[in-house]
C-alpha cells in the first residue's frame, strides 16, 4: 500500500505541474478545469488531480489506521484507567 501511495503522490504532483504549465501555454483549452488550474489560489490543481489527492489522503488514513489498530486494546484500557483515577497502577502494568 505504501508503494501505491508513493506513485499516487508522484502522479498528482507531476500531473498538477504539467497541467498548470500546459494550461498556461494554451495547449489544453477545453480541459483546463479538469487538468489545468481551477483558479483557486490555495491549491492549484485540476479537478482530476484533486480527486486523486483526496484518494491519496484516504489511502494514507487507511495506512495509519492499520498501523495503530493493534494498540487499540491498550489505548482503551489506558483511557478507562485515566478516567476512573487508576493511573498509577496502570503505569506499572504497561511495558
Amino acid at each position: 500500500m505504501v508503494d501505491i501511495l508513493f506513485w499516487a503522490t508522484l502522479l498528482v504532483v507531476a500531473g498538477g505541474l504539467l497541467g498548470n504549465y500546459l494550461g498556461l501555454i494554451n495547449v489544453i483549452d477545453d480541459k483546463w478545469f479538469w487538468f489545468g488550474n481551477q483558479g483557486l489560489s490555495y491549491i492549484e490543481l485540476g479537478r482530476a488531480f484533486q480527486i486523486g489527492f483526496f484518494g491519496g489522503l484516504l489511502l494514507w488514513s487507511a495506512l495509519v489506521f492499520r498501523a495503530l489498530w493493534p494498540a487499540t486494546g491498550q489505548f482503551r484500557k489506558a483511557i478507562k484507567d485515566f478516567f476512573t483515577g487508576n493511573i498509577l497502577p496502570s503505569i506499572e502494568n504497561y511495558p
